[in-house]
């Protein structure tokens, strides 16, 4: 895992699609300092798909989002 350059000990994480599963990931890994995480999207804009996803401010302080 040492070919890129980066740390020995640090686990390279690669999450395909940013929707909002692959966000959430994201956020939830960068917090440890031994995982670096790389985004991958094939989409080239921003379209409303999908079901919405509301979190209200109670959430938003308990999942550290703020």
């Amino acid at each position: 895992m040492g070919s890129l350059g980066t740390e020995p000990n640090v686990l390279q994480v690669a999450i395909v699609g940013t929707g909002i599963a692959g966000l959430t990931a994201a956020i939830a890994l960068r917090k440890h300092p031994a995982i670096h995480v790389e985004l991958y999207e094939k989409a080239t804009e921003l379209r409303e798909i999908g079901a919405s996803i509301t979190l209200g401010p109670k959430w938003v302080g308990i999942l550290n989002l703020v």
